[in-house]
């Protein structure tokens, strides 16, 4: 797995830590509730529709083509804010 995706999933641990709540695979439950869940790339897309690959052996961006992590439901494309 790259560093970029590395380093997105690290701070997206790092927001849901500082969110509470019940967790789920490290994440918050309400991140997997309607109308998530959600999928941010390293490349700024935000989508609830994968690519699923068994060549590479993940979701993928469907605009992309780059790795996946889930997101809170209020992200949006864009720079992670």
């Amino acid at each position: 797995m790259g560093q970029e995706i590395l380093n997105l999933v690290a701070e997206l641990k790092r927001r849901a830590h500082e969110e509470g709540g019940e967790m789920f695979f490290g994440m918050p439950d309400r991140w997997y509730e309607p109308p998530g869940p959600k999928y941010r790339c390293v490349n700024d897309h935000v989508s609830k529709r994968v690519l699923k690959s068994e060549a590479a052996g993940c979701d993928l961006c469907l605009a992309c083509h780059a790795r996946l992590t889930l997101t809170f439901p209020e992200d949006k494309d864009g720079v992670l804010k």
